[in-house]
């Protein structure tokens, strides 16, 4: 009787486990317009991001202050809108699921330090952000990445102390589902591990 050939098994086994993940929000701010706008409304955004008990500056490219905006796109957000009175920026809700959260952001690059607190789902981490500091998602470690989102959804949001119209600059961002295993997999899985098996019993025969 002819035996399963091995690269047959590799191939089931290969296809076992199938992940998927899916990109939610991508956003190097180059998207919201040619024109600096300070006290930005959430207009400006799309609908992609909304300012509360405060305000941000949206920085564009070739325009007011994009000196500040280090990096391709040349757009940027600063987290401490002109009043002074910074706000807490904020996405679009997300609804359940697992999620990988990237980002880049810098220090406001003109003087002093800020207090940054970053929050999604039940992750909510807080650093002081130096003038020349850059900060990504790496800088806590696994912290944003495979966070689980009940019922309610989620908000990825910044926010820092402000007064003094100079927050840290918000350079990127991207959302993604987290890779999760499809359900059909686990008895993929065993069936492709029972032909090995199988195969194993008639090569010993």
């Amino acid at each position: 009787m002819k035996l399963f050939a091995p690269m047959a098994v590799a191939a089931a086994l290969s296809v076992a486990a199938p992940a998927h993940s899916a990109i939610v929000l991508i956003d190097d701010f180059s998207g919201y317009g040619n024109s600096t706008v300070l006290n930005a409304p959430d207009s400006v955004f799309g609908g992609n991001w909304s300012t509360t008990d405060g305000t941000v500056d949206y920085l564009a490219k070739n325009s007011s202050y994009s000196e500040l905006c280090l990096g391709a796109s040349g757009s940027c957000v600063d987290l401490d809108g002109s009043t002074g009175d910074a706000g807490v920026f904020s996405s679009f809700l997300l609804g359940p699921g697992t999620y990988n959260v990237l980002f880049q952001l810098t220090g406001n690059l003109r003087s002093g330090s800020d207090v940054l607190t970053i929050s999604f789902g039940n992750v909510v981490r807080t650093i002081t952000v130096g003038m020349n500091d850059i900060v990504n998602q790496w800088t806590f470690g696994q912290d944003f990445m495979g966070i689980q989102v009940g019922a309610g959804g989620t908000r990825l949001s910044f926010s820092t102390a402000g007064g003094d119209n100079m927050g840290p600059l918000l350079k990127s961002v991207v959302i993604e589902t987290a890779a999760v295993p499809v359900p059909a997999a686990g008895g993929l899985l065993l069936g492709a591990l029972g032909l090995l098996g199988l195969a194993r019993r008639r090569k010993a025969a």
